[in-house]
């Protein structure tokens, strides 16, 4: 694709059932998110194989925190979406594993990837945002 206002279309488009799963949250909620695969298939199909990268750094090896940053090339434009991931408990077996999903997830989500997935309604229906002041950003959106 190469229409910019297409890859954003195409990015937020909700995702089957069978890419979602769910745990347990903070105060008795239940998040529902994107499997880190279905979101990495997502980026494939929309941006091609060539069209981004992902790399995670150690932040917090304690706490097997994770910086990551996703890097997408959309129309000949480089641009780097960066966010923290963190295992999904404390009885992870592979926390800087779970933590680098996460990592994606968040980042993947500042382009639109899964985002109505963030939304209290989950309504999915979102106007396409002004990526240019965003550049750069860290947002979080877990």
């Amino acid at each position: 694709m190469s229409n910019a206002a297409e890859i954003a279309q195409a990015l937020q488009a909700p995702f089957a059932p069978e890419d979602l799963k769910q745990r347990p949250g903070r105060g008795g909620l239940t998040f529902t998110y994107a499997d880190a695969r279905a979101v990495a298939a997502r980026l494939d199909d929309v941006l091609g194989c060539d069209g981004w990268s992902f790399e995670v750094a150690v932040a917090d090896p304690a706490r097997s925190v994770v910086k990551g940053s996703l890097a997408l090339r959309i129309d000949g434009k480089s641009v780097i979406r960066e966010d923290f991931g963190y295992p999904n408990s404390t009885q992870d077996d592979e926390p800087l594993k779970s933590a680098a999903s996460d990592a994606l997830r968040r980042c993947a989500a500042q382009s639109g990837v899964g985002r109505s997935l963030y939304s209290p309604d989950r309504s999915g229906e979102y106007k396409q945002a002004n990526c240019g002041a965003r550049r750069g950003s860290s947002s979080r959106f877990h």
